[in-house]
């Protein structure tokens, strides 16, 4: 990423509010941070921003799955990727039940609901509603963009191209979570109707149906594929979201189209 002459570089910032900057280095950034006002106010909004996700963690009930839908019985059936996709979608049409919905059966005994949803629904809740600075890197530097977000999470991010929808790219920025570093890009349409999307390093494997959740009026699809988790989030109608989700899954598992939006 670019870096400013005689400066702290923005990804030393997030390392410092990580934790896991080198403490040769914490000395050198305190300084910068009490010189530079700016730079201090981000820092300060990135740990509220940590404190908000870590809080939603506190909430064990979240996380909890009926007995019916626990991952041990339902894997023990091991449909096929086809048929548990068609299953997914049958029940996201037919509404479901409140609350968390598992749909993939054969989802990984260890996989947690909320380690994905939680921190992008809180991350949408504190960036969506921002009119100066809702996002860190504009669409207008979409290349570099892409690369910085693939570069700290260890993995070559492709930002979806969302006009056909209805929706323009804002841009994106980097987000610190409990599990590591995570990515959210944003885009707006007409109406003023902001959706993110999400992604962060999962800690479980291989690909998944999607699975649905929602926390007031913010609704979110997610998914894990490979080793990274996804998230669709807004506060939008579900089958809007629903379809605005199957793009990006699409766009996310397409050949490359431009090499320079990914790396």
């Amino acid at each position: 990423m670019m870096k400013r002459k005689n400066s702290i570089e923005e990804a030393e910032l997030h390392a410092y509010v990580d934790r896991q900057i080198d403490e040769n280095r914490v000395e050198a950034v305190e300084a910068w941070l009490k010189a530079h006002p700016e730079d201090a106010a981000r820092v300060d909004a990135w740990k509220r921003q940590n404190q908000l996700i870590v809080g939603s963690y506190d909430d064990d009930a979240f996380a909890r799955l009926p007995p019916r839908l626990d991952p041990e019985r339902l894997a023990a059936k091991r449909p096929s990727r086809t048929l548990a996709v068609a299953a997914s979608l049958l029940l996201l049409l037919a509404g479901g039940v409140a609350g968390w919905h598992l749909h993939d059966v054969t989802a990984q005994r260890h996989f947690r609901a909320d380690v994905i949803a939680r921190p992008a629904i809180s991350a949408y809740r504190v960036y969506a509603a921002e009119v100066r600075h809702p996002v860190e890197v504009s669409a207008k530097q979409q290349g570099h963009l892409a690369k910085w977000l693939s570069k700290r999470l260890d993995y070559p991010l492709r930002i979806p191209d969302l006009t056909s929808l209805g929706y323009e790219l804002m841009g994106g920025r980097l987000l610190a979570t409990p599990q590591g570093p995570a990515a959210q890009i944003m885009y707006d349409n007409a109406g003023g109707d902001r959706i993110t999307l999400f992604a962060m390093r999962s800690p479980a494997r291989g690909e998944t149906a999607f699975h649905f959740a929602r926390d007031g009026d913010i609704a979110t699809f997610y998914w894990v594929d490979d080793a990274i988790g996804y998230a669709i989030s807004g506060e939008v109608d579900r089958d809007k979201l629903l379809q605005v989700s199957h793009a990006v899954y699409e766009q996310l598992n397409a050949a490359p189209a431009e090499p320079a939006h990914s790396i």
